[in-house]
Parts: C-alpha cells; structure tokens; sequence
C-alpha cells in the first residue's frame, strides 16, 4: 500500500469524516494518515504560516465549506439580500476561498486542494418565494459554484469535488441529520459521511492517475438486444422504442465517455461479418467502428482476447 498525508479542514466538525475516507483510501490500496483541524479553525490554519497544517506537509488538503455556513448571514435574514447584494455577497465567499487556495499554493506546492461546491436546504424560509420575487438565495450559491470551478480552471492545484450533485442524487433529507449538527456541529448523516469519503477517494485516485482508462464490451444483449447471428441485422433490439431504447440510451453514455477520452474496446464471440454489419449499418447504432481503440471479435475464449 502506498503511505498517503491527508489534512482535513472544515467549517463544521469534520472528524467523523476520517474513519470513512480511510476505508475508501484503503479499499484503493492507500494507507492514508490524517491531521485533523479543529472545528471551524481552518482560517486561522491556513493563514499561520507556523500552524501545524505546514509542518505536516499532507499530499492532499480538504477545504470542506458548508452551504449553511457560508451563507449564514443570507440564511439567517434572506429579505436583508437583494439581488445585488447577494451576488457581492456570494463573490465575497469565492474570494476569500480563492485566497485561502493560493496561500495554500504557496506554501505547499506540491499539494492538491480538494474544495467543494456549496448547498443549502432548499426547503428554507424562502420557500414559496425563491423564484417569485426579488429575494432569494439558490442564485448566490450557483454564482460561488461557478467562482469554484473558474478558480480550478486557473489554480492546477485545486480540484472541485461536485457536492452538489451528491445531494441531488442522495436527496438533503438523507444528506444531513439536524442531530448531528446539534450534538457535535457536524453537518452530515451516517450516510453521507460514506458517500463523501467515497468521492473524496475517487478524486484523490483521478488526480494520481488511478483511473478505468478503458471498457471492454461485448455486442449481444450488451450493446444491442438480442444475438445478430440469430436473430439478424433486422430483428436486433435496437432503436427509439420499447427495450431497444434502453440499448440507444447506453451507447449514448459510452460515446460520452469516448469524448472524455476513455478508450472502449470489443470484446465478443461471434462472427466477425454479423457483428460489423451492425456496427456499420444499423440506422440506430451511435457507435461506430471509428469509436473502438481495438476490437477481438472471433470464437476464441474471452481471456485471450482480453491480452489480445
């Protein structure tokens, strides 16, 4: 296992993060340490040159910021923040983390600064309100977001972990456990502890480069529904309706991730004239020859052709 240096900062209580994400890092055959900052201290460990932060000099630092506290002051008083003042006061936020990403920067060169994007409850008390009148809250929070991810765009040492869209996909309910935040300021459920340990690990594994760099595919019942040489070009599960949409819809997300630059293979007992005749001529097929680093297409057993 390789030794990984992880400091983890927070606006909130992050020490029950650590058990998690260790997990996750050990389940990547990583054996990470951790320096744990104190709850909401991550200022003053940042801008202290002295701070302990430095002298344990981590591969990785999580700069965790709450939606809530960041925007505290909104939260607390939404009718206190038109549209002006929210923006400036959203700009405000992503400037001060900007700085606090450089000081950062330059002090630990070779370190990478995992921050995230921001959330708030959006059942608040603006409900009702948000976009039907000139109050509102969501728009100061996407303006930070996008202040994030220009950031990372300039600063190569930054990487933006999506919170956002963990959320969404969790739902808030199960994202945050009020009890927690109560007993001991800590801003997440059991859950959600676990799903943010596991992308943390993901992102940490994509900026070393330990990363599914390719996808090995099979065509019948895989990319298409039904077996060519049996069923034929014509009667293939393939199109806009019923199953065979559900084939289209795959072959979409694949080609997305040929454009990210993830190579995708064939790897499938059949016969070669069948097969790329659906590849070549089906009118519903999105992928192409073109789109396949390499294709074993033959009766040989899989795992030759896999070293193939």
């Amino acid at each position: 296992m390789k030794d990984l240096r992880v400091a983890l900062l927070s606006s909130c209580t992050i020490q029950f993060l650590q058990k998690p994400f260790a997990a996750a890092l050990e389940a990547r055959d990583f054996q990470a340490s951790f320096w744990v900052g104190g709850f909401a201290q991550f200022r003053q460990d940042i801008l202290n040159a002295s701070s302990a932060l430095y002298s344990y000099d981590p591969a990785f630092v999580v700069l965790y910021l709450d939606g809530d506290d960041l925007f505290q002051e909104v939260l607390e008083n939404p009718f206190a923040f038109p549209a002006d003042a929210r923006r400036a006061f959203a700009l405000r936020c992503a400037h001060l983390v900007a700085a606090m990403a450089r000081t950062l920067a330059g002090r630990l060169p070779q370190t990478t600064v995992l921050l995230n994007t921001a959330a708030i409850d959006p059942q608040n008390a603006l409900v009702g309100l948000e976009y039907n009148s000139e109050y509102g809250i969501q728009d100061a929070v996407s303006i930070y977001n996008t202040e994030l991810s220009a950031l990372a765009r300039r600063l190569n040492t930054v990487v933006i972990v999506d919170v956002v869209s963990l959320i969404a996909n969790m739902g808030f309910e199960k994202w945050r456990d009020s009890r927690m935040w109560y007993l001991a300021r800590s801003r997440w459920s059991r859950q959600a502890q676990y799903v943010l340990a596991e992308s943390y690990a993901n992102n940490i594994c994509g900026r070393l480069g330990r990363i599914r760099k390719c996808i090995a595919l099979d065509l019948d019942n895989t990319l298409w529904g039904g077996i060519v040489g049996e069923d034929g070009l014509e009667g293939l599960q393939l199109g806009e309706e019923g199953i065979g949409c559900a084939y289209v819809e795959f072959q979409r997300e694949l080609l997305n991730l040929y454009r990210k630059g993830v190579l995708l293979t064939i790897c499938s007992k059949n016969n070669p004239d069948d097969a790329l005749a659906v590849i070549r001529r089906h009118p519903a097929m999105r992928l192409r020859e073109e789109h396949f680093a390499a294709m074993r297409i033959n009766w040989e057993d899989k795992a030759s052709n896999l070293r193939a």
